[in-house]
């Protein structure tokens, strides 16, 4: 249900809410990263959770059946059996997840403040900043002329959001590609 609201009433409930808890409670400034990373962990959890329980359904019953009957308990199946044979499925819906967040704008743009200039790049979760997509997003609204050295900039920041995206799109093709490689058999199943 979570993946059917637009991402902008995503980000307007984000800073009603994240938002303003962080200013009551870390007494921060109003926008934050800590913000923005709250709002995008929230966005993907849908994206996470439904590949992973995809993967987990798709463990062969045989494999299930056979750990329960050498006597191990559910959880013991699910922790050696079933969440080893599911690996690879469950690390690409979190690498598809952050390629997802990689090119949210709306949301992240309503809680992280777009700070202009950006501001220089610190590891305090607490300060406000700007993301590429939103850097794009505002500066690419009619002020810049064709072939200008501003138009160029948007242009080469569009491209390196680009790549990052396609190199996240193909860790995660990799990693299903060894879908099931890693993944017991019942010969290797021995007495828990």
């Amino acid at each position: 249900m979570l993946t059917g609201f637009p991402s902008v009433v995503i980000g307007v409930v984000g800073y009603t809410v994240v938002c303003l808890a962080i200013v009551e409670y870390l007494h921060s400034p109003e926008y934050t990263v800590l913000a923005a990373w709250i709002v995008l962990g929230v966005m993907s959890l849908p994206t996470i959770a439904s590949v992973s329980e995809d993967s987990l359904r798709a463990v062969p019953n045989d494999l299930k059946e056979a750990s329960l009957a050498l006597g191990a308990t559910r959880w013991q199946t699910m922790v050696r059996v079933m969440i080893p044979s599911a690996a690879s499925g469950i690390m690409a819906s979190f690498l598809l997840a952050l390629g997802m967040s990689t090119g949210e704008t709306m949301a992240v743009s309503l809680v992280i403040g777009n700070a202009l200039p950006a501001p220089p790049i610190t590891l305090n979760p607490l300060v406000k900043s700007n993301v590429l997509t939103a850097l794009i997003a505002l500066r690419s609204q009619g002020e810049n002329t064709y072939g200008s050295p501003e138009w160029n900039a948007i242009f080469a920041a569009g491209f390196v959001l680009f790549l990052i995206t396609a190199a996240m799109n193909l860790m995660v093709r990799a990693v299903m590609a060894r879908r099931g490689k890693n993944a017991p058999s019942l010969s290797s199943m021995r007495r828990p």
